[in-house]
């Protein structure tokens, strides 16, 4: 064992061979099976590596999440900086980084939403809960140390409910929200709800007081409550559940700022924010420039940005909704801009940084979810000449492998 990549698997070299493992760490002797060209399983250790600890979660190597808690809080974003370097160094262009900053919140009890699968088994009815590492099947769960309290106790009737509907329901996934006014649970179907689903799912919505929102292939509605939203500050941030909203309340608010102080942004600049959603970094950059283009690739979830514009009497505000994969959809408007915020799904933004970075805008700030795609992409900012200014690792989805990486590129 030699090494471990930015998504906390272990690289282990063997017999001029390279292969990925789960749940194994650096200066580790252990015992594997080959499952794939490049994939092992982790069958022992043999001598365990010095950091390692004891998995709070009962769960741990059942359910697909959760992979970092082998590790303590610190030492997960420890051992993920150094390979989230190595992986832009290497795909970018870019040599020699600087360290990153590092930003942590808690350990656990962070997450404001999550989405859990349902499974029909025929002994034991209808389960609920997380899909298993690399499977399709699933692990039921009555809790999950990351969420909020709020959520966490909602397990348990959820599934008593469930429990309430026959093998024919057409079930999909259940999402849960920790936001005001009340905690909200999303139910998708393939097929509307029957009269008596209705009844019991208006019984438990009341119940546990919690607003209750049901998606299937032709509509969307509440059955118990009419809004959802989230405080950002003085801020009231709209959503309907299905919309993205960031799952960590309190790093979301450091990452806001970190935005607002890194493009140090001043009342004359005119702001482009990509990806905006509904309005996560809008509304509060809003607030220090002079205007906004704010552009999403959801139509419904622009809209919603508008809403939310004008609840929080800001004026200066433009969205709009297009495809950002479409170089046409930014034709002309980079121009017009002084400063960009670039927040993209885990598929990344090549085809508008290269619009953005064409336009030679002068301060560019890109956050993603996903540092290969973030790197691959960084690439063309170094071929248009951009440098990076600062960059920071933020520990979003503390226990799991993944983490928010924000960088700050500059045109001068």
């Amino acid at each position: 064992m030699s090494a471990i990549d930015h998504r906390l698997q272990g690289i282990i070299h063997y017999q001029q061979q390279t292969y990925f493992a789960q749940d194994v760490l650096p200066e580790e002797e252990v015992q594997l099976k080959v499952t794939g060209k490049r994939k092992a399983q982790l069958l022992k250790v043999l001598q365990a590596d010095p950091r390692r600890i004891k998995p709070a979660c009962q769960y741990y190597g059942q359910c697909g999440g959760c992979q970092g808690q082998i590790l303590s809080f610190d030492e997960q974003l420890n051992l993920k900086a150094p390979e989230v370097k190595r992986l832009i160094e290497q795909l970018s262009g870019y040599e020699q980084l600087m360290p990153p900053q590092l930003f942590y919140g808690q350990d656990w009890r962070y997450r404001r939403v999550t989405r859990l699968a349902t499974w029909f088994d025929h002994r034991r009815g209808w389960q609920l809960g997380f899909r298993q590492s690399q499977s399709k099947q699933l692990v039921q769960i009555d809790s999950c140390l990351v969420l909020q309290e709020s959520l966490n106790a909602l397990i348990p009737p959820l599934q008593g409910l469930l429990n309430a509907f026959s093998k024919s329901a057409k079930l999909g996934h259940v999402e849960l929200y920790d936001c005001l006014p009340q905690p909200a649970v999303r139910l998708r179907l393939t097929s509307a709800l029957t009269a008596k689903q209705r009844q019991l799912c208006t019984q438990f919505a009341n119940e546990q007081q919690v607003s209750f929102f049901v998606s299937d292939l032709k509509s969307e509605q509440y059955l118990v409550g009419s809004d959802c939203y989230y405080q950002l500050g003085e801020l009231a941030i709209h959503f309907t559940p299905g919309d993205f909203i960031q799952v960590n309340p309190l790093l979301n608010e450091q990452m806001v700022q970190l935005a607002q102080q890194w493009l140090a942004l001043k009342g004359e600049d005119r702001l482009l924010d990509l990806y905006s959603g509904v309005g996560n970094f809008t509304l509060p950059l809003a607030k220090q420039v002079r205007s906004v283009v704010a552009i999403e690739g959801i139509e419904r979830m622009s809209e919603q940005l508008r809403v939310n514009a004008k609840l929080n009497q800001l004026n200066n505000i433009k969205a709009l909704s297009g495809d950002l994969d479409d170089p046409k959809t930014l034709a002309g408007i980079c121009e017009t801009i002084d400063k960009v915020l670039l927040d993209p799904a885990r598929s990344g933004a090549q085809t508008a940084l290269e619009s953005v970075a064409k336009a030679g805008v002068k301060a560019v700030l890109y956050i993603a979810c996903d540092p290969a795609t973030m790197a691959r992409d960084l690439a063309i900012a170094h071929k248009y000449g951009y440098k990076i200014q600062r960059w920071a690792l933020i520990n979003m989805f503390s226990q799991t492998s993944h983490v928010e990486t924000v960088v700050l590129l500059s045109a001068d």
